[in-house]
């Protein structure tokens, strides 16, 4: 397959699991991530049930953001709210 660049909006469970997928195929293609919190991967599932152990949510954290942007060889922004894709202008719109 020919890969272009590629922007995965959000760094949760669906955007990680995308980046392993891409990676088996691509080792090369340049990824970016952009995400409104710090990136950092968790089971965003168990923070309910987290919650009500009293655990916080930094104790679910598996990774940080910078380490799975180092093993998968990948760009991760946080603080960035994406209000739009454009599609004909290759970009999104943000809302800060």
């Amino acid at each position: 397959m020919n890969y272009q660049n590629i922007l995965i909006v959000g760094t949760g469970m669906a955007g990680c699991a995308l980046v392993r997928e891409l990676r088996k195929l691509n080792g090369e293609i340049a990824i970016r991530m952009i995400t409104q919190d710090g990136g950092d991967v968790y089971p965003k599932p168990s923070l309910s049930s987290a919650l009500r152990h009293g655990k916080t949510p930094d104790k679910l954290i598996q990774m940080s953001a910078s380490g799975f942007a180092e093993k998968f060889g990948v760009e991760t922004t946080t603080g960035i709210r994406a209000a739009a894709i454009l599609k004909t202008e290759k970009k999104i719109a943000t809302l800060d």
